[in-house]
């Protein structure tokens, strides 16, 4: 067969080259002359191809330290086990000390802290949990007393046994701040006006099993309801 092309119709065909062997399983055969300049003809089959494609080696994540496999061509570039490690740790190009805030809470790197999330944990948490001398519990909540994320003091930071608890906090705060007493009021969710307990419909699921309105705008909520949806 003409390595240089084959005449067919006044037409020139592709040509074969040299005889060089498969580079998965070594059988020898004659890749096209197209298939060279385009930087194929490794393969005498495509039952070789996705075979030799398969072939991964292990490297070392630089960010985690994780051993992952890759295809052996990307060997000598890839350097992160996934995109977490790739956006996250001082190999990052958005890495800013192992700092960072977000929604006023200050976030802190610790990748091997239960409740770390992507590479960090709140900075509030690790310093209830030096100061509790031990991990907090599971469903513990941090809360802080003058309601500044950002204010970390130990002074400033009351550990709370679950959200339910830390949500008492906070309603019990706003009733005092709008001039009520915790102990007799609530603060009605339309209104925001604190009114005793006995102006609440009883409700169940409810904070201290009383609605979020006070009866009052209750009868006003069903009132619009009923003027647009009925």
């Amino acid at each position: 067969m003409n390595t240089l092309g084959i005449q067919r119709n006044g037409k020139k065909k592709f040509g074969y080259a040299a005889p060089r062997p498969c580079q998965t399983c070594g059988q020898s055969f004659r890749p096209t002359n197209s298939a060279l300049k385009k930087g194929k003809g490794r393969f005498c089959s495509l039952k070789c191809r996705p075979k030799q494609s398969r072939d991964r080696v292990p490297i070392s994540c630089i960010s985690c330290g994780k051993t992952f496999e890759v295809k052996r061509y990307r060997a000598e570039v890839a350097q992160f086990c996934s995109n977490q490690c790739r956006a996250t740790g001082e190999h990052s190009n958005r890495w800013g000390g192992g700092i960072r805030h977000d929604a006023g809470y200050i976030y802190v790197a610790n990748k091997n802290h239960p409740r770390s999330v992507g590479g960090y944990v709140a900075e509030h948490i690790l310093i209830a949990e030096r100061a509790l001398g031990k991990p907090l519990p599971s469903k513990a909540v941090v809360h802080h007393v003058d309601e500044n994320p950002s204010n970390n003091c130990p002074d400033n930071l009351v550990i709370c046994e679950n959200n339910a608890y830390h949500r008492l906090i906070h309603a019990r705060q706003r009733v005092v701040e709008l001039g009520g007493d915790p102990r007799l009021h609530k603060v009605c969710c339309r209104c925001k006006i604190p009114k005793t307990f006995v102006e609440f419909n009883s409700l169940h699921s409810g904070y201290l099993g009383l609605s979020g309105y006070c009866r009052a705008c209750s009868k006003k909520n069903w009132a619009e309801y009923r003027v647009n949806y009925a």
